[in-house]
């Protein structure tokens, strides 16, 4: 049973905080650090920003994939999550999850229902989530974030590179200022990237299953 905790990645990375003011649509915020590359982008009819990132390792897609769907392992490089869990299982690439996040804002941690679909090909497997708020009633303990598009795609360039692309973009829900949430979204993304950069470095097939 795949579980993955994409979800949260698509998501947490950006509730942290770039300006109000609108930037290129190309512009480069980071540069290269250990093969990674951030860039923030504006999101049509949105003051919050979508981030994309780009990696490189030498292991393999598949190591890479079992990496991201380990739950048990995320607390490794994804520290914002509080507990996450399979709502419905339709098959091996699509399920319904749901996470609660650590807010950095006052009050209430963040509930996020997902809809994850996974499509296999001999040289890429990528990973499409999207929120799917309808799918559990709503809990007053929670703010609910219902806005989410993620993606991940992981492209076997050749027999000693992979390629992991990334991008997200949501609405993080509640009294949360485009301001502060866009002044950290790189600095956030690099961090949590580069732990996972370290995780797959140093993984192995047969400790992800």
């Amino acid at each position: 049973m795949i579980k993955i905790i994409l979800i949260v990645i698509g998501c947490w990375f950006v509730v942290s905080c770039a300006t109000h003011q609108r930037h290129s649509s190309n512009q480069v915020l980071s540069q290269p650090v250990e093969q990674l590359l951030v860039q923030l982008y504006d999101y049509p009819n949105s003051d919050f920003k979508q981030v994309t990132a780009r990696f490189t390792t030498p292991k393999s897609k598949e190591l890479v994939f079992r990496v991201l769907s380990s739950l048990e392992h995320t607390s490794q490089w994804l520290e914002e999550v509080a507990s996450i869990e399979t709502l419905v299982m339709v098959s091996h690439s699509e399920f319904v999850l749901r996470t609660v996040l650590n807010s950095p804002w006052p009050f209430k941690q963040r509930e996020l229902i997902s809809c994850v679909t996974t499509n296999f090909e001999p040289q890429v497997t990528t990973i499409n989530i999207e929120s799917c708020s309808d799918r559990l009633a709503l809990n007053e303990q929670f703010v609910r974030i219902t806005d989410l598009k993620s993606r991940w795609v992981i492209t076997a360039t050749s027999k000693s590179s992979v390629v992991v692309n990334y991008q997200t973009w949501l609405d993080p829900a509640g009294a949360v200022p485009a301001f502060f949430f866009n002044l950290q979204l790189e600095k956030t993304t690099v961090k949590s990237l580069s732990r996972l950069q370290k995780v797959i470095q140093q993984a192995s097939l047969d400790q992800y299953y």
